[in-house]
Formats: structure tokens, sequence, C-alpha cells
């Protein structure tokens, strides 16, 4: 029941509210998470500082982008939503920072 769930869209989010909320947030451990977090991570970037947003976009984009997920052999649902999502949000990410991390 708890994989059903989508435990890293959960944990994704309320580290997202944290963060929103004043606390730290984990930007390189977000994105690591499972595929399931990716979807989540593409919305709030305006939740975060300049600085982990812009680790966030560079390391989703990386994981998630440029047909990622697009191989039939290794298909799996949460890797295709993972990026789908990036791609929706691939113009909004491109330009959330410039210049190195």
């Amino acid at each position: 029941m708890l994989a059903a769930a989508g435990p890293d869209a959960l944990i994704a989010r309320r580290n997202i509210d944290r963060a929103a909320a004043g606390h730290a947030f984990a930007a390189r451990h977000a994105v690591v998470r499972g595929p399931d977090a990716a979807p989540v991570l593409v919305r709030p970037l305006d939740a975060l500082t300049p600085d982990d947003a812009c680790i966030v976009t560079r390391l989703l984009l990386d994981r998630w982008g440029h047909g990622a997920g697009a191989d039939p052999r290794s298909w799996k649902w949460s890797r295709s939503a993972a990026a789908r999502a990036v791609e929706r949000a691939s113009g909004a990410l491109e330009g959330a920072c410039e210049g190195p991390p």
C-alpha cells in the first residue's frame, strides 16, 4: 500500500512544504529520490532558495530531460511520468538559473 502512495512524491512534497516554511532543503537529495519525486519537484521552484532551485533544475534536467525514460526495454510508468513532467516544464526549468550553482 505504501508503494502505491508514492513515498518519494510524499517525501518531496513534505520537504518542499518545510522549505517554504523556512527550513533547510536538501536539493541534491530531493532529486536523487525515485522518479515519483520528479513531477512534484518541477512545480514549486519559487518556494525554494535560488541556489536550491538551480540545483533542483539542473539535476532534474540531467536525470529526466532529453528523452529519458523513452527506452522501451526499461520502460516503467514512474520513469515515463518523470520524463514527461520535466519535458513539459523544460522551458521554465532551463531559464531557472544562470551560471554555476
